[in-house]
């Protein structure tokens, strides 16, 4: 009987984890796995092909990389795709820094950390 209700209760904590790890920020997800963003960058193509290799030969194109650090595995980027438009890009980048600097994102990464916590202890 003990090990059925610890199933179930590590079920039902594995769903609430699930739906508190990302954040919808207008069409792409933060991932609360990651942790915070140690820094936000933008760019246009011309300066990511100088500088990282990649490429679209049809058109100039935006994004806004996320950069983050874990003990893990080091420095990683998480790369946002703008398509044609910078004035979106730009209006993203400025308010996504201000919500990743916010009490309400430090909310939701405390809380996904202890059902994490909750989780691995189960």
């Amino acid at each position: 009987m003990q090990f059925w209700k610890k199933y179930k209760a590590k079920k039902e904590l594995k769903q609430k984890l699930k739906k508190a790890r990302f954040i919808n920020f207008y069409d792409n997800e933060i991932d609360l796995k990651d942790g915070r963003p140690i820094s936000l960058q933008k760019f246009g193509e011309e300066y990511i092909k100088a500088q990282y290799g990649i490429t679209t030969e049809y058109a100039w194109e935006y994004y806004i990389f996320l950069n983050y650090y874990n003990k893990n595995k080091g420095y990683f980027k998480r790369t946002w795709h703008y398509g044609r438009n910078w004035i979106m890009r730009d209006k993203y980048y400025d308010e996504l820094e201000d919500f990743i600097n916010s009490d309400k994102f430090t909310e939701r990464l405390n809380e996904y950390n202890e059902l994490r916590k909750e989780y691995e202890q189960l």
